[in-house]
């Protein structure tokens, strides 16, 4: 049928009175929407986006292209560079089969293709959101990994072996609010491994290493910071900051040669999950098979509580001290540290055997001098900072009384303490030494 008999000259589902959407001065032969020299009437592929004006009727499918918007703008698939509104022009969504044609471009399988999915990969990101590297409008050149393939058509955007999909925490079906360290980047797009296992933060059970469940450091909030450090609990070694770790404190008895708070061969025994193998019923199984303790039942666990036997004194004033002998640490046990015993008996039965002086332990720097009944010194100390003093063992260290080979007879004797810490005056006693 000749033109001049045809409504819709060129075939394309669009009659050629309709086709004069340019200047709109009822003559289409001067509009031509993609510049390509043909006008509209006359164009099988008014905007020049790869796709015949007559296969853009997707929307209502009634065999009128003019109805057909999918993206809501306004303007008409058939007459829209950008079908989708999706950031990426219609005509560079061919990227799979790449024959020029994007109808048959579906990078997700979803049955939509690219050019009229606003989210290509099927990643839970929408295809105009992944504009997230250079946020110039253009998610084409956006690439958060590096491996040739732009976030919009990649599952795993950051690369981390995670799917982006699959990094949604909160299961809300975005995975665009869910940062796990609270870094300000989401996790889909954080690769970031704190402690160097190889599993990233976003999936990690433990991201600190120390052998403690980050759910039960935290319990969820990644902002829990017990000690005010500006490190959340789940990345710090010393949650409560009394001078021990975590590990430690927690009762896993996990190997820490180092004492760095982080488990030794961690970097390599932690599994897919992150949580360090021996630590669990059974490899990525997620379960402890210890209890993490909490030794004064006040509800906050040692490595959380800056009182750990609930004595009143702070772990920090007493982790390194064992004040009664007892081989339990004194933050760990409720004894009476103010007390400077009257009596012992160095008699090598394994029993009081020293003059342990428990007051002692909060002063790191005491002096201790001792006399026998004539005013001569048989014994004297400095402890200059030390965590386990040389407490007196019966035998004389004085210069000028008896011999340090030999221990000094059964009697009472006369002690001098020097607290030297700046404010206490020296005390004076008697202790009575008996084998």
């Amino acid at each position: 049928m000749p033109n001049y008999l045809d409504t819709d000259d060129d075939g394309d589902g669009v009659a050629t009175e309709d086709e004069d959407v340019v200047v709109s001065d009822g003559d289409p032969t001067n509009d031509d929407t993609d510049g390509d020299g043909i006008p509209n009437y006359l164009d099988t592929d008014d905007d020049g986006d790869g796709v015949a004006t007559e296969d853009e009727d997707v929307v209502v499918s009634d065999g009128d292209p003019t109805n057909d918007d999918t993206d809501g703008d306004g303007t008409p698939n058939y007459l829209d560079t950008d079908d989708d509104g999706d950031g990426v022009a219609t005509e560079d969504e061919d990227v799979v089969v790449s024959d020029g044609d994007p109808t048959n471009d579906d990078t997700d399988g979803d049955g939509i293709p690219n050019y009229l999915d606003t989210d290509d990969d099927g990643d839970g990101v929408a295809t105009e959101d992944e504009d997230v590297v250079v946020s110039d409008g253009d998610p084409t050149n956006d690439d958060s990994d590096g491996d040739g393939t732009p976030n919009y058509l990649d599952t795993d955007d950051d690369g981390d072996g995670i799917d982006t999909k699959d990094e949604d925490a909160n299961n809300d079906g975005d995975p665009t609010n869910d940062d796990d360290d609270l870094d300000g980047i989401p996790d889909y797009l954080d690769d970031k491994d704190s402690d160097g296992d190889g599993v990233p933060d976003s999936v990690d059970l433990d991201d600190d290493n120390d052998g403690i469940p980050d759910v039960i450091e935290n319990g969820g909030d990644n902002s829990l910071d017990t000690d005010g450090d500006g490190i959340p609990d789940h990345l710090d070694t010393d949650s409560d900051g009394d001078g021990m770790t975590d590990l430690e404190e927690s009762g896993s008895g996990a190997p820490d040669a180092d004492g760095d708070g982080v488990i030794d061969g961690s970097d390599v025994g932690s599994g897919d999950n992150g949580l360090f193998d021996n630590l669990e019923t059974s490899k990525d199984s997620g379960i402890l098979n210890y209890l993490v303790i909490d030794t004064d039942g006040d509800g906050k666990r040692d490595f959380q509580d800056t009182d750990d036997d609930g004595d009143g004194v702070l772990t920090k004033d007493e982790f390194m001290l064992d004040c009664d002998g007892d081989n339990i640490p004194d933050h760990l046990d409720i004894t009476n540290c103010d007390l400077v015993p009257d009596a012992f008996s160095p008699n090598d039965d394994g029993v009081n055997d020293t003059f342990v002086i428990p007051a002692l332990s909060k002063y790191p720097n005491f002096k201790l001098e001792i006399y026998n009944r004539w005013g001569n010194q048989v014994y004297d100390y400095e402890n200059r900072g030390k965590t386990s003093p040389d407490w007196w063992n019966g035998y004389s260290t004085g210069r000028l009384t008896l011999n340090d080979s030999k221990p000094v007879p059964v009697g009472t004797y006369y002690y001098i303490i020097y607290f030297n810490d700046g404010s206490r005056k020296p005390i004076t006693g008697w202790v009575y030494l008996n084998r």
